[in-house]
């Protein structure tokens, strides 16, 4: 089997660890408000406000597990033969064959409603398509490019052997 190499956005990957490390915290501090208003001889508005503030916990853990689990999942597979990039929820999972592929270029795209642009490889298809590398993001269109991003993308063009491109004039809009 050929050799995988697996690229993350450090950031997101950060960020996934920490929000599934806090997330199962949140329903515990609900049940602790709960026992702590339970046991304890407050007034009523205490004890009310402490179970609203354990069901606002409770339904939170989710809105925080969900996102991290989702941050974790996004990355870029290579192999010498293929690049597969497991994107963002709404672009999906995208796959292309090495000889597929006419190149790799730094685009500026942007996500949703931002009010900027950032830089994202692109991977150009010889039939005309193509897919972006959204875990490969990088900085503003209007900020200098990171060097950590120029050699991610260099690295996985030197593993498939294609040319590509650093101009990123080119705009695209979101998909």
């Amino acid at each position: 089997m050929a050799e995988e190499h697996v690229y993350r956005r450090q950031k997101s990957k950060f960020a996934g660890y920490f929000i599934l490390a806090v997330s199962p915290v949140i329903p515990i501090v609900g049940i602790s408000m709960i026992a702590t208003a339970h046991g304890a001889q407050y007034n009523r508005g205490f004890i009310w406000i402490s179970y609203a503030f354990a069901v606002f916990c409770l339904l939170m853990f989710p809105v925080f597990l969900i996102p991290g689990a989702r941050l974790l999942r996004m990355r870029v597979v290579v192999t010498p033969d293929s690049v597969t990039a497991h994107n963002v929820e709404g672009r999906g999972v995208h796959q292309a064959a090495r000889e597929d592929i006419e190149s790799i270029d730094l685009m500026s795209t942007s996500y949703g409603r931002s009010a900027f642009n950032v830089r994202v490889p692109y991977v150009k298809l010889k039939d005309g398509g193509g897919f972006f590398l959204d875990c490969l993001s990088g900085a503003r269109e209007d900020m200098p490019i990171k060097p950590e991003q120029l050699a991610q993308v260099n690295e996985i063009r030197t593993l498939l052997k294609v040319s590509g491109s650093d101009a990123f004039h080119v705009h695209l809009p979101p998909h």
